[in-house]
């Protein structure tokens, strides 16, 4: 047992921003705007030492949230200094409890560092702080960095969507549906790039694109099958089991590149299914996203998606402290890998951590005699609308000596509000404690992958 954390769902997100709107208010009820000086205060920001707008709050929020917050966007408002001014109490409580920008993994360098991450220093956070509470100063106007919109993927070898043009259920404020995706290739290719364009940016929240295990493509027929609305819900994953990620997507994401020489097998009869998170915080809408693909007859090293999962939860109901799961250990060369069962290498380039509702922090550690304990992944403040896959700066490389070498995951929870025993499932009220390693090894090929 260890001491609970409280997290800030995004649900109140709505809540906040009514506060932050109250506390940039006047006596009068109106939004007190910035003057010319650049804030209450009178200060332009131009001394050497004083934080601004202009000066270096801008670039850095536009660097870190542009993404979201433009013109267009999910987010519940734009990043550019007025809308900045009106929102700096959120601005400032939101960084402080690091919900905003949203990672849920840890960047600070104790474990792992991430080419995508979001993430801001200690001391960014505080000086953002340090310019709210000196009013927010506009500082010396000077053009800055534009939002970020994203390298696009130029020439794609497949360009493919939803198939129609979705009305995302208003009925609810997250919408998550699944639709399969036709995948028409006269051989198996090796998927080297991609980027997805979001068709509402909006509601469009995230997505993943699975590939379906073969023993479980006729339940997602009979799911499709059930209504005439296209696709089906699909809360936890796209399918029973764990298919395989391919495709990960969030607002402000562009072309993603996978690593040099490396590539995901797509076989010729694969069933993709793209699962579409919708938040309609904004209010209802259609949408029809698409993705683009660089392919490749074949790739220098063949990479995977390995799965490291943790299914024996049993959490009590109403427990007032999170509950730790007992780490679930993997020899190493003994992993998950469908029908390998000799010891192989592995280099790690990046992971995509999964929990639901009741999860709080996942954790994956590796040791052996050789390395001691090495951390792949610290989730220290989960929230499951805000799912990502995070690439290593620097890939992991599994020591091909040295004894007792093990892959560990542990995950918390907390129960706090529900009635019954949570086991392993897919459904709202189950959970899961899962990473997806994205992982290379030289034997991949020979084995048939």
């Amino acid at each position: 047992m260890i001491a609970r954390v409280p997290s800030l769902h995004r649900s109140a997100v709505p809540f906040l921003a009514l506060l932050a709107f109250v506390a940039a208010c006047d006596d009068s009820g109106s939004p007190s705007g910035p003057g010319k000086d650049g804030g209450p205060n009178g200060s332009d920001g131009s001394d050497n030492g004083v934080h601004s707008w202009y000066g270096d709050i801008g670039p850095m929020l536009i660097e870190h949230c542009g993404g979201c917050h433009q013109d267009g966007g999910i987010a519940p408002f734009e990043i550019n200094y007025e809308s900045a001014y009106q929102w700096r109490a959120l601005i400032k409580s939101t960084t402080e409890a690091r919900t905003m920008p949203p990672m849920p993994v840890n960047n600070d360098g104790s474990c792992r560092t991430y080419s995508n991450a979001r993430w801001l220093s200690d001391d960014q956070i505080e000086d953002i702080g340090e310019w709210v509470d000196a009013g927010a100063p506009e500082g010396v106007e000077k053009e800055l960095p534009g939002l970020p919109a994203g390298a696009e993927l130029k020439d794609p070898d497949v360009e493919t969507d939803t198939g129609i043009d979705y009305m995302a259920n208003g009925d609810v404020s997250d919408d998550y549906r699944c639709f399969p995706i036709a995948w028409n290739q006269a051989s198996d290719k090796y998927m080297t790039a991609y980027e997805v364009v979001p068709g509402n940016r909006q509601i469009a929240h995230h997505m993943i694109l699975y590939m379906i295990a073969d023993d479980q493509k006729s339940w997602v027929t009979q799911e499709d099958a059930k209504d005439e609305t296209p696709g089906y819900p699909c809360y936890g994953s796209a399918s029973p089991g764990n298919p395989m990620p391919v495709v990960l997507w969030a607002p402000g994401s562009g072309r993603t590149d996978m690593p040099a020489g490396t590539g995901i097998k797509i076989p010729q009869n694969a069933m993709l299914v793209m699962q579409m998170h919708y938040n309609l915080a904004n209010g209802p809408g259609t949408d029809r996203t698409t993705i683009r693909m660089k392919l490749a007859d074949s790739v220098t090293e063949p990479a995977i998606y390995v799965p490291l999962l943790n299914s024996q939860i049993d959490i009590q109901p109403q427990m007032e402290e999170e509950v730790e799961l007992p780490g679930s250990t993997y020899e190493a060369g003994h992993l998950p890998i469908p029908n390998v069962e000799i010891p192989i290498p592995l280099t790690i380039h990046g992971v995509f951590p999964h929990m639901h509702q009741k999860g709080t922090k996942l954790k994956v550690t590796f040791e052996s005699t050789e390395t001691g304990e090495e951390c792949l992944v610290d989730v220290h403040k989960w929230d499951f609308n805000w799912q990502e896959g995070w690439w290593y700066d620097e890939p992991f490389v599994m020591p091909s000596t040295g004894t007792n070498r093990a892959f560990d995951i542990t995950c918390t929870f907390n129960s706090t509000g529900t009635n019954t025993v949570t086991n392993w499932g897919e459904g709202t009220s189950d959970e899961m404690c899962l990473t997806f390693a994205y992982a290379t090894s030289p034997l991949l090929e020979y084995l048939g992958f």
